[in-house]
């Protein structure tokens, strides 16, 4: 099993990431990993609530090649950040479509844990301002906005209101939340909790 392989094999069935050397994987190598991308996600849509959408084989090795870059400049830091630049990209299109978004979420679920590890070595870091710069990009990865993207497909809406929930907690604004398909998926959630959530929200407005 290669490198690449591995690490992404750790990274969706344990959640973890082994210290790994510099390496850029060959052609075979990423088709090795988008081949295991498409096996390990035909169980993972089994437990997501409705029909996700379809796994998109492009976007997926774009996010993935881009998370397994960046933590391996995170764990070597002697890397110029010239090249970190150049070899972290942004996607040019963004929010491009369902199946686009959901199979870039398939990694980039684990960009907050990874920011959180990259914030670990210090301000002013290359890898830090990009891992930031995606999950903009990409905001159902970390539950942030703008939501026009996804929210109206049922099983993307309700990744992000579980998420989101999990994230605020009691912090959790039903007036801050501006996106209608987003605010009803919250409410069916919450169920009785959420009828009195939005009850105490009315009453401190």
């Amino acid at each position: 099993m290669n490198q690449y392989h591995t690490f992404l094999r750790q990274l969706f069935e344990e959640g973890a990431i082994e210290l790994i050397a510099p390496h850029e994987p060959s052609p075979k190598e990423i088709d090795e990993g988008i081949g295991f991308a498409e096996s390990f996600e035909q169980g993972y849509r089994q437990e997501l609530a409705g029909t996700p959408p379809i796994f998109s084989p492009e976007p997926f090795s774009w996010a993935a090649l881009n998370f397994y870059r960046a933590a391996q400049f995170i764990l070597y830091r002697d890397i110029n950040a010239e090249i970190i630049n150049a070899e972290l990209t942004r996607s040019e299109k963004p929010y491009v479509n369902h199946s686009a978004i959901y199979s870039v979420d398939l990694v980039f679920r684990f960009l907050p844990d990874l920011l959180s590890f990259a914030r670990r070595e210090g301000n002013d870091d290359p890898v830090e301002k990009r891992i930031v710069e995606w999950l903009k990009d990409w905001p159902l990865s970390n539950a942030g906005t703008p939501t026009e993207s996804f929210s109206d497909h049922p099983t993307l809406c309700r990744m992000y209101a579980d998420r989101l929930i999990a994230k605020l907690g009691d912090r959790l604004e039903l007036a801050d939340i501006t996106d209608d398909n987003v605010r009803q998926t919250i409410l069916a959630d919450l169920g009785l909790y959420g009828s009195q959530l939005i009850d105490w929200n009315q009453q401190k407005t």
